[in-house]
């Protein structure tokens, strides 16, 4: 199928249109404030949790698991450097390795709440940022019950849409007993 230039450079000249007229509006976003963000993720989880016995011992469960999730939060930015943010995090139900000897697998539900901060570098339209803080984390299933706070990382990218609107996509590492990967994407609204 031939290519028609008219219609790239049509499209071209549109998203270039549009590019500009996001970087206008940027200029004069809201640099300080409160926000609400949520996110879709991919879940990557991978190490050992506690099995319960029922008998109150406990076993070791290794899991290599992936699935997909969601988040939710809010925070305050100061300027356009800093900011601190608390978020619920819905991880997925997810499962352990199947037993040695051919025994099944035991699923259970993920979940976090962290509270942290975020530092930004704006470029433009753009922002670079990077997070770090605290994830009180829960593993809950039928033979599954953990729960710890640990420290979590992150980095991400933004894009200003306009005024109060930015697309984001990023990394989370929770340090948790089990190495959990998230890598997200999601919209965050400024006031």
């Amino acid at each position: 199928m031939p290519v028609n230039i008219k219609s790239v450079s049509l499209i071209a000249t549109k998203l270039l249109f549009l590019v500009t007229a996001t970087a206008a509006n940027a200029d004069t976003a809201n640099d300080d404030g409160w926000f609400i963000s949520g996110s879709f993720q991919y879940v990557q989880i991978d190490g050992r949790l506690d099995g319960d016995s029922g008998e109150g011992g406990s076993f070791p469960l290794k899991i290599d698991d992936n699935g997909s999730g969601f988040s939710f939060g809010g925070g305050y930015r100061f300027n356009p450097y800093i900011a601190l943010d608390a978020a619920y995090w819905d991880l997925g139900d997810l499962a352990t390795d199947p037993f040695p000897g051919g025994g099944g697998r035991i699923g259970y539900d993920f979940s976090a709440w962290t509270v942290g901060g975020i530092a930004s570098l704006p470029i433009s339209i753009f922002e670079l940022y990077g997070r770090a803080g605290l994830a009180n984390w829960e593993a809950d299933g039928r033979q599954i019950d953990g729960d710890d706070t640990d420290v979590y990382l992150g980095i991400g990218w933004g894009l200003n849409l306009g005024e109060s609107v930015s697309l984001y996509a990023e990394y989370l590492y929770i340090d948790a007993d089990a190495t959990v990967d998230t890598i997200g994407a999601g919209l965050r609204y400024r006031f």
